[in-house]
């Protein structure tokens, strides 16, 4: 058996639900993930956070590879730098609530979407407005958004954020997160074309 036709029908196993079959391929391309993942550093993620990326991109990767059009390597390096960019560009567009502990206000910062051109936006809020905004979120949103800004001493780290809500990955998380924000934009403007509407 030659050491494509021994990959081919790994990836096959794998494909079937076979574990050992699964780690015989992640323990063969280990060296690929590392090399991979060392590319991504100092791009804003975690480095534990890029290591799932690369995980996650790795093993969707054997489950879509057609194992008879070639080695798994070059298929799976794609999917695993796609995780990595998406993650990557998922990272905070918006940038909300930070107390400031003298004037007892939240600095808000709304971001632009990535690669837009416009400036950031800082604007200063109490913190009952910030809280009136938040209220209107669902809780799944509200609490993401809280955990991850330490909002009321709430800060908690993605991988215990991750556990309470029972995502698959970080990049699901992150995914979640980014909605969170964008509902809490729109919240924002809603607010604030209807009082332009009252005036």
């Amino acid at each position: 058996m030659t050491k494509f036709e021994e990959e081919r029908e790994m990836v096959l196993k794998a494909q079937a639900g076979d574990e050992e079959a699964l780690m015989w391929l992640w323990d063969k391309y280990q060296p690929l993930c590392v090399n991979i993942s060392q590319m991504y550093k100092g791009k804003g993620l975690e480095y534990w956070e890029i290591v799932s990326c690369v995980k996650d991109g790795f093993f969707e990767a054997i489950n879509k590879h057609d194992p008879d059009l070639g080695y798994l390597g070059r298929y799976a390096k794609h999917w695993m730098r796609h995780r990595c960019k998406e993650a990557i560009s998922n990272l905070r567009p918006v940038k909300v609530p930070t107390l400031d502990t003298t004037t007892r206000t939240y600095k808000v910062e709304f971001f632009a979407e990535e690669h837009s051109d416009a400036k950031e936006d800082y604007r200063f809020f109490d913190r009952e407005f910030v809280r009136e905004l938040l209220d209107e979120l669902c809780e799944e949103d509200r609490l993401l958004i809280e955990y991850r800004f330490d909002i009321d001493g709430k800060k908690k780290k993605w991988n215990d954020i991750v556990k309470e809500f029972g995502y698959n990955t970080v990049q699901m998380g992150r995914m979640r997160y980014q909605r969170a924000l964008r509902r809490l934009r729109e919240v924002y403007d809603e607010r604030t074309n209807q009082k332009g509407k009252e005036q």
